[in-house]
């Protein structure tokens, strides 16, 4: 995390414009942020989220919303989810 740490706050700062910039033009103020990607998974992430933008921050979890075949390994896929998002939204679209 301290490798990468003054990176992730460049993007904390960009992040927190288009809050302010959101909130500004729609009147309407963002609660809560979820993370999600591989990068998710960084130890503190959520609490330097947190810290640099007074937000509740949670990693995405959507792996509830599904069911699973019973030929797949719940444990592996839930552990690694968050490295699967990208896959997931693309099922997705080909799906619709």
């Amino acid at each position: 995390m301290n490798a990468i740490e003054s990176a992730i706050l460049n993007l904390i700062t960009e992040i927190r414009l288009s809050l302010d910039y959101f909130t500004t033009e729609y009147n309407f103020y963002i609660t809560k942020i979820l993370l999600t990607g591989g990068s998710s998974l960084l130890n503190g992430i959520e609490d330097l989220f947190a810290k640099n933008l007074d937000i509740k921050v949670e990693r995405w979890q959507p792996i509830n919303a599904f069911q699973l075949s019973g030929s797949v390994d719940a444990k592996a896929t839930e552990q690694n989810f968050s490295r699967l998002t990208v896959a997931l939204g693309l099922g997705l679209t080909a799906a619709n």
